[in-house]
């Protein structure tokens, strides 16, 4: 049996007013329940998360949004649940 690490960020003074921290997960999110406000962003090995980083930077997102995934991944985490 093999059990991953989960990451939990409030995200709820990242996403107001829809901002580009919400549309990119709504619009990227593994797994998406727009309706609770929860997004899952997936981790994987140093080179996704690079490229997640590049696409999060693109899409204008916060560096307080952007800083909690890296931190997340560098702790091990497979996943990241941002909500609201």
């Amino acid at each position: 049996m093999h059990f991953t690490v989960t990451a939990e960020v409030d995200a709820t003074a990242m996403f107001d007013d829809e901002s580009a921290d919400w549309r990119y997960c709504k619009e990227r999110a593994t797994f998406t329940h727009a309706d609770a406000c929860e997004f899952v962003l997936h981790c994987g090995d140093d080179e996704y998360v690079d490229g997640r980083i590049l696409e999060m930077k693109a899409a204008g997102c916060s560096a307080a949004f952007i800083d909690a995934y890296r931190l997340a991944a560098e702790r091990g985490a497979v996943r990241v649940i941002f909500y609201a």
